[in-house]
């Protein structure tokens, strides 16, 4: 029997569905026995490295959303806790389970647990203080997921988002990004950009598909100044899984570290939570964090 920390985050939508008691049933199941941690919000990162230093665990396991996991990421990585972690995707993307070929049902998630094959991951770091486990983004959709409605959110999933931009692309800013890497600089008047470590982004399917979160690479997608009609078609192309790597409005560079910074002040959204604003610098911290996953 093995024994797990049940960190559970109420606030997340598919976690209406995911009581913990059922959780922690499913986990008895699969021979893990867990003690449960509710977020409650204000003081959780001292009481969560508290608990997680109190006892001692074998996993810990994690029911909410990409921003849920990334907490509990930054909580273990920053304190040096080599600590494997299963995820239970409860959030709106869950980019990171997509990523990771976590399925999204928690029975069959706990299964994949239960079975207990990890992996170890990449991670991006920002500006040598905050890790990412997905993405960090900015521009035009980062700023629509803050003002998206939470029950709409909850209701229709990730597509909540682009409703919601439909009703932003009127009044479009694009803003000039300038990126160096270790060999050049490049400089691109964009909507929105995206760091991606790993295919899934924002509830978008396959935005770099080769992109893997163990490749040693990040991804850098920006999307170049266009109209909203010419921005439509880009989505609808990303919503058709079509590749971007032809289309004169997109720009792909990877690299192992990047510089960011613009002539205004562009906020960041890292794993889908808003945290910080540019300039940054991104490096890959490689096979860094051990998941319980599908992931060949």
């Amino acid at each position: 029997m093995r024994n797990a920390l049940l960190i559970y985050n109420p606030q997340a939508g598919g976690n209406r569905l995911n009581p913990p008691d059922s959780i922690l049933t499913h986990l008895e199941s699969g021979k893990i026995r867990a003690q449960t941690f509710i977020l409650e919000g204000l003081g959780d990162e001292q009481r969560l490295l508290n608990a997680l230093t109190g006892s001692r665990f074998d996993l810990a396991v994690i029911s909410g959303g990409d921003g849920t996991i990334n907490f509990v990421a930054n909580i273990l990585l920053k304190n040096h806790l080599q600590l494997p972690i299963g995820i239970i995707p409860s959030g709106t993307s869950n980019d990171l389970a997509r990523n990771l070929k976590i399925p999204p049902n928690y029975k069959k998630a706990v299964d994949l647990i239960a079975a207990g094959k990890t992996c170890l991951i990449d991670v991006g770091l920002i500006n040598k203080r905050t890790y990412f486990l997905s993405s960090c983004a900015g521009g035009l959709f980062t700023d629509v997921s803050y003002q998206t409605e939470g029950e709409l959110k909850r209701s229709i999933g990730p597509l909540a988002y682009y409703l919601k931009g439909v009703q932003e692309l009127s009044r479009i800013n694009p803003f000039r990004l300038t990126v160096k890497t270790k060999s050049t600089t490049i400089e691109e008047e964009v909507l929105l950009f995206f760091i991606l470590n790993g295919p899934h982004v924002a509830g978008l399917t396959d935005l770099v598909k080769e992109a893997k979160p163990n490749d040693g690479w990040l991804r850098l997608v920006m999307i170049k100044n266009c109209d909203p009609i010419g921005l439509t078609g880009i989505f609808l192309n990303i919503l058709g899984r079509f590749s971007l790597k032809n289309n004169n409005k997109v720009r792909i560079e990877t690299a192992s570290e990047f510089e960011l910074s613009s002539d205004r002040e562009i906020v960041l959204s890292i794993d889908g939570e808003k945290s910080g604003t540019l300039p940054a610098a991104l490096t890959v911290a490689t096979r860094k964090l051990t998941v319980f996953s599908a992931l060949k």
